[in-house]
């Protein structure tokens, strides 16, 4: 009898996380009107442009090498590529799935990619779940606000399809929370032997992001496994590896796009006749940079905290934007749209209240939730206000000669906010959970449930593809004058030509760093394989006698 109610729990189980993924499917197909966007507006024409050249390339059987684009005839191209070489975009999706083009059209890959990303994500989101024997309640709620949030949805509403390594975040989290786990003194040997193994995982899984052409979650992942270092004497080690290889793994993407998209100045590009070659007048020139005010940052930070109110305050006007108003100021909102709704707000202040409290009694929520927390909260400062888009741009624009300053510092708000939506939904369940009547507890869950879902659904209707598309004014469209599906030649155009030395360089040598690295990683998973086993007292490998 038993075994019987333990059985049926995990089947119901299942079939409770298949039903939420389908949800979830279901969500994004019909958010992206079932894979029939117009590419009429915002990022949505160079979205299919970028595409359309890599199906062309794969239907001719041709390398994409050199690619102009359509921006590169605006007079706005300095806002994004200054170069023909493709595959120096650092926005480019160059991961696996792009092979489905061949046979699907750029409107069927698009929504087709998505729901891959979606689905792998979401089996990192489950992963993340399950570590803390979450409630089905509390999954539900998590899984919502996560995944309907503003932050994303008025991402992909602007065709930001690049912007898809969000997804991949959970797994991240998941990954980094295990190192700080397998690292405390306490953790058996045979379980600190895996600590390798999750380190090499979370390495990929950063390579993973980066091949999506989410340059700014790559980004973010390199500086969340640089702080987790800092929060762990024990785990620094393991989040040192971690980098090195997130890096060396990257080199096939970072090396093109770095020397060849505009990153660096003219200076710099003369010096580079190899690649890697470039590096000495880089540094040098970065040597040269004028000593950064750093008694000014607490002055930039009160007023990105003042902007950051005004943004807030901007929410309650939401209406006005859809009724015509100018269209860049539309895509602002749109950027920092951070939208959860009143009612995921009071849920996750609740939760996180309850768990600062109890804090002594629950042992999921100690020692590695906490360095977690003192990363994600990091985080959260930079995205407060523009913060974060001061900082990059004393430290890096003037060293890097960046075209286009760091303007969206919400983007730093994705480890922050699955951090606290799960830590939110968690608490919010117990604190419920300790309600004294049964019938109080249904109430407030159904209650909090209703609203949440409904702020979400109503806000996800407003930024739905079609809804923005509809909205585009003709005479402001940044880019006008690309209707949709023109023919190859006029949007974007193949060049075969023979590669410049530089530029062919840069590919060999990322491409050869990231097959080393991969090499290595895959060796470390490979070895770690070998199971250990406790025989009398002593841990031995497994086949040793």
């Amino acid at each position: 009898m038993h075994r019987a109610k333990i059985k049926s729990f995990f089947t119901s189980q299942i079939a409770f996380e298949l039903g939420l993924w389908l949800a979830g499917c279901f969500f994004w197909c019909w958010f992206l009107l079932y894979g029939n966007p117009q590419f009429s507006a915002y990022d949505w024409p160079i979205t299919y442009q970028r595409f359309a050249v890599l199906k062309t390339a794969f239907e001719q059987n041709i390398f994409p090498f050199y690619a102009s684009l359509f921006l590169e005839e605006l007079p706005s191209k300095v806002f994004f590529l200054k170069t023909d070489r493709f595959l120096a975009d650092i926005n480019l999706t160059w991961s696996p799935q792009i092979l489905s083009l061949s046979f699907l059209s750029v409107r069927g890959f698009l929504l087709t990619h998505l729901l891959f990303l979606y689905s792998v994500g979401f089996l990192g989101f489950l992963a993340l779940v399950r570590k803390i024997q979450m409630s089905r309640f509390a999954i539900f709620t998590s899984f919502s606000i996560y995944y309907l949030c503003g932050f994303f949805t008025s991402a992909i509403s602007t065709g930001q399809i690049v912007d898809g390594g969000y997804f991949f975040w959970s797994w991240i989290l998941f990954f980094s929370w295990r190192i700080f786990e397998l690292a405390e003194p306490a953790v058996a040997i045979q379980d600190k032997r895996k600590i390798w193994r999750t380190v090499c995982f979370l390495a990929l899984m950063s390579m993973l992001v980066c091949m999506q052409g989410s340059f700014h979650y790559y980004y973010h992942t390199l500086l969340f496994m640089g702080l987790c270092l800092c929060c762990g004497r024990r785990a620094s080690p393991f989040f040192s590896a971690a980098l090195l290889f997130s890096l060396i793994l990257g080199a096939f993407r970072i090396i093109p796009s770095f020397f060849f998209s505009g990153y660096v100045g003219p200076e710099v590009m003369r010096g580079v006749n190899g690649g890697l070659g470039g590096w000495y007048p880089l540094m040098n020139d970065a040597l040269h940079q004028p000593l950064i005010p750093f008694p000014l940052i607490p002055a930039y930070w009160l007023s990105g905290l003042a902007e950051a109110l005004t943004v807030i305050r901007d929410v309650r006007y939401i209406g006005s934007y859809w009724n015509g108003r100018e269209y860049m100021y539309l895509a602002e909102f749109g950027a920092f749209d951070y939208f959860i709704g009143f009612g995921a707000f009071i849920l996750i202040v609740i939760g996180i209240f309850w768990l600062l409290k109890n804090y002594k009694i629950d042992w999921r929520w100690k020692r590695s939730h906490v360095k977690i927390i003192m990363v994600a909260s990091v985080f959260l400062i930079f995205s407060v206000g523009l913060i974060y888009g001061r900082l990059f741009n004393l430290f890096l624009s003037p060293v890097f000669h960046l075209p286009v300053p760091e303007r969206v510092p919400s983007r730093m708000l994705i480890a922050p906010l699955l951090i606290l939506v799960v830590s939110g939904a968690y608490g919010f369940d117990k604190w419920v959970g300790a309600l004294s009547s049964l019938s109080r507890r249904v109430t407030v869950k159904s209650l909090f449930l209703f609203i949440i879902l409904l702020e979400l659904f109503a806000h996800a209707s407003l930024w739905r593809v079609s809804h923005v598309e509809t909205i585009a004014m003709p005479n402001s469209i940044l880019y006008a004058g690309s209707p949709f599906e023109k023919s190859l030649s006029a949007d974007a155009k193949i060049f075969d030509r023979p590669l410049e030395v530089g530029y062919r360089n840069s590919l060999v040598e990322g491409g050869i760093v990231s097959a080393f690295g991969l090499f290595v990683v895959m060796a470390i998973l490979l070895v770690q394989r070998r199971k250990v086993v406790v025989v009398e007292g002593r841990t031995t490998l497994k086949g040793e006698k």
